[in-house]
């Protein structure tokens, strides 16, 4: 399959998980006039228009960059300290959805203030305590992968690093039910601190599209993926009966193996009609066809302009019902996060769980199976 480029402002942030939090401020928006730090500088520049973000960055000091009109500059303490104002079309009457702030060094030291600043004031800002997805993490890829329950615990360990190389990050993020997506983020030479949100309208920051999509007041989220494509096939949802909380969907496999003709149910903890979620056939040297859902229950939903961050593969639960088709590969999971993330309804679903995304393949055809036959399932609980 094609790699995709993930669709955020800068490369690195392709790694990054995000989390669910919320701002501190009495009706959920922090003051416009109020950029006295470089968080709250890049949180309210979200909604503006270019033009006034402009303004403000230039009366603050920053110069213009003069080959690239959204990138702004200014030099603090010897460090070059970069703002990005991103835009569709860079109009300057055009509301800002996503902004960002870099500083690039070989100075470890430096990296780790401007890190540790900027957590400092996502802490005085947000309320990281009402969130529903949250990664707080310090990685070496590969090995001594740490994930922390709290803020203060990852730092705890940060104080204690003395160098980075190019496989360790350090990150904190997450994203409110504003659909507000925060991101601090510590990448070989490089710290980023990014803030999007494409709902912003200049001053109502509610997701406003429920009533855009079809079955938005259900239980679970089903979507379709095209497996050599990567393209989107629509979605369905339906109840089920008996939640339960936890980080994963409580999958109940009956699995009967196709000799000939076998066939997937998955069930949603009880293997019962009530709570099914998936029947789908398995043919040897054929192909089957999922009979729950029905495929004409399958609607196609509003997409939007923008991604939302990749979790991670620890932010996706990989179904393996039938032995053989987990989905671990990371551009593949990376493909198909890009296709869904971009919807109304994943994103809907999404902000309103604390469950992992599920990823099942469905291949109706093996044996001498076609893989044009076989598709992604992806199922989200909403809580």
């Amino acid at each position: 399959m094609k790699k995709l480029i993930f669709k955020t402002v800068l490369p690195l942030l392709a790694v990054v998980l995000l989390a669910v939090a919320c701002t501190k401020e009495e009706n959920g928006n922090p003051p416009v006039g109020n950029t006295d730090n470089d968080f709250m500088l890049v949180k309210n520049s979200l909604g503006m228009t270019f033009a006034e973000a402009e303004s403000i960055a230039l009366g603050k000091g920053y110069v213009k960059s003069p080959d690239k009109d959204y990138v702004f500059t200014v030099n603090e303490n010897g460090n070059t300290k970069r703002l990005w104002l991103y835009t569709n079309t860079y109009d300057s009457e055009e509301i800002l959805k996503n902004v960002a702030m870099s500083v690039r060094s070989t100075d470890i030291g430096v990296l780790k203030t401007y890190f540790k600043k900027w957590v400092g004031e996502m802490q005085q800002n947000v309320d990281l305590s009402n969130v529903t997805h949250k990664k707080i993490t310090i990685e070496h890829y590969g090995n001594n992968n740490r994930e922390y329950s709290t803020v203060d615990a990852l730092l705890s360990d940060f104080n204690q690093l003395t160098s980075v190389d190019e496989d360790f990050s350090a990150q904190v993020a997450c994203v409110d039910r504003q659909s507000f997506s925060y991101n601090i983020l510590l990448y070989g030479d490089m710290v980023t601190l990014q803030i999007i949100n494409d709902r912003v309208d200049g001053g109502n920051d509610t997701i406003p599209f429920s009533d855009e999509i079809v079955g938005s007041d259900r239980d679970i989220l089903l979507m379709r993926v095209d497996y050599l494509t990567c393209n989107y096939l629509g979605y369905t949802t339906f109840n089920i009966r008996d939640k339960i909380s936890g980080d994963t969907i409580p999958f109940v496999s009956v699995y009967y193996p196709p000799s000939d003709f076998g066939y997937q149910k998955l069930y949603y903890r009880t293997a019962d009609s009530a709570n099914m979620l998936f029947h789908g056939d398995i043919i040897w040297m054929g192909c089957g066809m999922m009979r729950y859902p029905q495929p004409s229950s399958f609607v196609m939903g509003p997409s939007n302009l923008l991604n939302l961050p990749y979790p991670g593969q620890s932010g996706i639960a990989n179904y393996n019902g039938t032995r053989h088709t987990t989905v671990t590969d990371e551009t593949d999971l990376r493909n198909i996060w890009n296709t869904i993330s971009v919807q109304s309804e994943f994103q809907w679903f999404y902000s309103r769980t604390a469950k992992k995304v599920s990823v099942y393949l469905y291949t109706p055809s093996v044996g001498v199976g076609n893989p044009a036959d076989w598709y992604y399932l992806v199922f989200v609980e909403q809580q």
